[in-house]
């Protein structure tokens, strides 16, 4: 909730609209699931992250991501611990495969199965 508030308020003080506030919010969020990793290459994504952004060198923001990570933040909110162990590494690669923002790189239905 901090890191919600401190990015609300720098994003209103640099006069960003409501929706851009959510947008840079919703990246966010799925930069910590290892879903949504930014790219300097991306010019349609490169707004919240660029120099000067809202998002540029935000902790928040995850610049590399691996199994490891999408594990530990899936552990993270698994308050009663009966989630994945190391056991299940090939289900979250196949999780990982199914969430990739990049749709060419995504797995499609019959490549999961």
């Amino acid at each position: 909730q901090r890191t919600k508030a401190v990015l609300t308020n720098k994003m209103q003080k640099q006069g960003a609209s409501e929706e851009e506030i959510q947008r840079a919010l919703y990246l966010a969020a799925l930069s910590n699931f290892c879903i949504f990793i930014p790219s300097e290459d991306d010019e349609e994504m490169r707004w919240p992250l660029h120099p000067g952004g809202p998002l540029h060198d935000a902790s928040m923001v995850k610049k590399k991501c691996g199994l490891n990570d999408f594990h530990t933040a899936l552990r993270a909110r698994d308050p009663l611990g009966v989630g994945f162990d190391s056991s299940s590494d090939q289900l979250l690669l196949l999780i990982l495969g199914l969430l990739h923002w990049d749709p060419m790189k995504r797995l499609s239905a019959s490549e999961a199965l």
